[in-house]
């Protein structure tokens, strides 16, 4: 799921440039668990292109991508 959100994301036209606040405020950190997940070469190397565009980091380009994506799945 995550693969295919941010694949979703790198292969867009257009990319905000505007810089938001990170999905996960620092006092609901320890609610959260890490999870690790492999890219793509190309998917990845795009994903930096584009943090570097926009200014925004990695992590937050990922957590908007798939809280995006997972609006889009049907209940």
């Amino acid at each position: 799921m995550i693969q295919e959100a941010v694949s979703r994301l790198v292969r867009k036209k257009d990319y905000p440039v505007s810089i938001d606040a990170s999905y996960l405020p620092k006092a609901t950190r320890d609610e959260y668990k890490t999870v690790t997940t492999y890219f793509p070469g190309f998917d990845w190397n795009l994903l930096v292109r584009i943090s570097e565009n926009t200014g925004r980091r990695k992590i937050d380009l990922i957590r908007q991508t798939v809280a995006e994506y997972l609006t889009e799945i049907p209940n």
